[in-house]
């Protein structure tokens, strides 16, 4: 379990560093609007599980979207990386 959750935040850091570097190659501001849309999520992911409610083994509304704007913006990623 351990070895996959450490894969998986490898594979979001690449993916996000990746990401990055093909926007600020781009023209525009883009690069600024992704980076300000992923620290707002992470923000949100962090601040959801650290400062939330525990409400047992149910998870909370505000868990499912931090967790489903995380997941949104993991496969955004996923298509830019393959594109």
């Amino acid at each position: 379990m351990r070895f996959t959750l450490i894969l998986f935040f490898v594979l979001y850091i690449v993916l996000d560093v990746y990401v990055f570097k093909v926007l600020k190659g781009m023209r525009g501001y883009w690069h600024y609007v992704y980076l300000f849309f992923t620290l707002l999520v992470l923000g949100n992911v962090l601040f959801q599980f650290f400062t939330g409610a525990d409400e047992g083994r149910v998870i909370s509304h505000a868990k499912s979207y931090a967790l489903g704007f995380f997941l949104a913006l993991f496969v955004f990623k996923l298509c830019f990386f393959l594109l």
